[in-house]
């Protein structure tokens, strides 16, 4: 089977009509979730064996509070829910709860960003699992997202 780079993917998959573009993207998120969880179910029966082999060592409440502290700073809120509102401003809700309005016109630079500018095209953006994208692979970092979004 010869390989295809991701350009030709993307080329290939723009050139679908825009139903069966929405219907593979559908697709691939949902593969997307299928091998996360695979990753996770790997990941918690090897944490069982593990734990069943004694490599775990009790932890102090100290020990406990200070690792959840630097959790908690490192913590970066996904995208979980994303509405266009208008011009190029999207309303941006988070995993933590907060919501943010996003105008993404400062952001709509670069080749990939072009086809953006028109806003019917912009108003195809989609949640990809952690931040907002478009069917041409454009999107924006979920940190920009939050860090530089308005409060709702």
């Amino acid at each position: 089977m010869n390989a295809i780079t991701l350009d030709q993917a993307i080329n290939t998959a723009l050139q679908l009509p825009p139903d069966q573009q929405d219907m593979l993207i559908d697709i691939l998120s949902k593969r997307r979730i299928e091998h996360s969880r695979q990753e996770i179910m790997t990941d918690a029966r090897q944490s069982i064996a593990d734990f069943r082999e004694g490599l775990f060592r009790a932890l102090s409440v100290e020990e406990v509070v200070a690792e959840l502290h630097r959790a908690a700073e490192d913590y970066l809120p996904v995208v979980v829910q994303a509405t266009y509102l208008n011009d190029y401003k999207i309303k941006v809700a988070f995993d933590n709860g907060e919501e943010k309005i996003a105008d993404c016109a400062k952001w709509l630079k670069g080749e990939i960003f072009e086809p953006l500018k028109d806003k019917s095209y912009f108003q195809r953006f989609f949640v990809d699992g952690w931040s907002i994208s478009w069917p041409n692979g454009a999107d924006i970092d979920p940190e920009t997202l939050y860090e530089e979004s308005e409060p709702a």
